[in-house]
């Protein structure tokens, strides 16, 4: 099977690679044995008739066993490995409050706290204590198809940004002024041992590096 990898992650132990691909599904490589061991689809026990791309993959933490991902259907979503059905798989968690697809994912490493990057113009901070609802889950998946539009050839929706967050959002912060166009932009907190990770920071469209303050 022939897929394309938009984001790829190496365990904190380097002894698994973790993917996610154009597929909808998410891979995970054994580094030693040189072969795939586990592969499943994303949207799974929903109701969706697509598999949408899995833009972002991101290890939780040291562990190697929770796995953030976020993808075109404008879900970030959390997987624990160790309860991972392959034919049945189910997130322990989600989080629904983009309006359009996410394109990086960062986790602060503390098992806590991750970011998203989105093509609605905006970074989410989450907390993984805080997840949405399987009602907001759903309802996201079922109204992404109103608010999908190319981000590699359009301009954003003029309503990106206007309309604050959605009943039932669960994140801590909305940071916005930069410009998501053309490419999966990335997102990150700023390093440990020099700021303390009080900062999170983006690329732009533009050819900009913003930075952003008041992250937990």
């Amino acid at each position: 099977m022939r897929f394309c990898p938009f984001s790829i992650r190496f365990s904190p132990d380097n002894a698994h690679v973790l993917a996610g691909g154009n597929d909808g599904c998410i891979y995970l490589y054994d580094q030693t044995r040189a072969e795939r061991t586990v592969r499943f689809q994303t949207s799974c026990g929903s109701d969706d008739k697509w598999n949408y791309d899995v833009n972002a993959v991101s290890y939780a933490d040291n562990s190697s066993h929770v796995v953030y991902s976020g993808g075109d259907d404008t879900l970030c979503l959390v997987w624990d490995l160790r309860l991972l059905d392959e034919d049945n798989p189910r997130p322990v968690a989600g989080f629904a409050g983009h309006g359009a697809g996410i394109t990086y994912i960062d986790s602060k490493g503390d098992g806590r706290y991750l970011i998203s990057n989105s093509k609605d113009q905006s970074i989410k901070l989450w907390d993984i204590r805080q997840p949405s609802d399987y009602g907001m889950l759903k309802h996201a998946r079922d109204t992404v198809e109103e608010t999908r539009w190319d981000y590699r050839f359009e301009a954003p929706p003029r309503d990106f940004g206007k309309q604050g967050k959605t009943e039932g959002d669960p994140s801590l912060m909305t940071y916005r002024g930069h410009q998501v166009l053309r490419s999966l932009l990335r997102c990150h907190f700023s390093p440990a041992h020099t700021t303390g990770q009080r900062y999170v920071y983006t690329g732009c469209s533009s050819g900009k590096l913003i930075g952003m303050t008041n992250v937990v």
